[in-house]
């Protein structure tokens, strides 16, 4: 595996039962869930983190523990991979990279014909 390519990856899509991966969450991951109102920003809470799980074991992290910088960025405790979660109306993402690197989803809308006739 060539550790040195960003990569990002993306779930399309709510259609999940968060509750049935609680389970694989750290307790301060699962107490931000449970802090949380919305279904949509449960899922996302919970999405993005498995997907940063998913992304790490391809760089050999099983496991790991994150912090928040002052600005309340997250990073992964004492290992130099960086990531960026984001999240849209339609999906979720996580980049990873070995350098700083940052993530933005957003929805495509198509304009209305009259908007294109102006």
């Amino acid at each position: 595996m060539n550790h040195n390519k960003d990569k990002v990856y993306y779930c399309n899509g709510y259609d999940f039962d968060c509750e049935k991966f609680l389970p694989l969450l750290p307790c301060e991951r699962e107490e931000k869930y449970h802090r949380l109102r919305f279904e949509k920003d449960k899922k996302n809470c919970v999405g993005v983190y498995l997907l940063l799980r998913r992304a790490l074991k391809e760089y050999g992290i099983e496991e790991f523990s994150l912090g928040c910088t002052e600005t309340g960025k997250p990073y992964i405790n004492g290992n130099p991979v960086y990531f960026s979660f984001s999240h849209s109306k339609n999906g979720f993402a996580c980049a990873v990279s070995q350098k700083e690197i940052g993530a933005d989803i957003q929805e495509i809308v198509k304009p209305k014909k009259t908007t294109l006739e102006k």
